[in-house]
């Protein structure tokens, strides 16, 4: 169990090195988190493969716009493989560009 935990404090971490990239606009920062061959989902686009094409298809598009951008740390949700090779972390609360609600 506590391997688990580090596990989890690793990905918590993993995402407050996101957080402060994403309000400070920092894509050059951003790009060691990712594996060149990401897939993402976004606002602009159904799908894009690939950390430069995720970076100019939807964080350029996104990042300064973006209001109060802050992960919800207390409800992250992870997922670890046995193998602890793979890793999964959801959590996210932001307000959009017209002051929407958080999502």
């Amino acid at each position: 169990m506590a391997q688990r935990n580090d596990d989890v404090i690793l990905i918590r971490r993993w995402f407050q090195r996101l957080q402060v990239c994403a309000q400070t606009v920092d894509f050059a920062g951003s790009r060691p988190l990712f594996a060149d061959n990401i897939i993402t989902f976004g606002s602009f686009t159904a799908f894009t493969i690939g950390r430069e094409a995720t970076e100019q298809e939807q964080w350029r598009h996104v990042w300064g716009h973006i209001d109060q951008f802050r992960w919800r740390f207390d409800d992250l949700r992870t997922l670890l493989s046995g193998d602890r090779l793979t890793a999964v972390g959801m959590a996210v609360n932001r307000t959009g560009i017209s002051g929407g609600s958080n999502s």
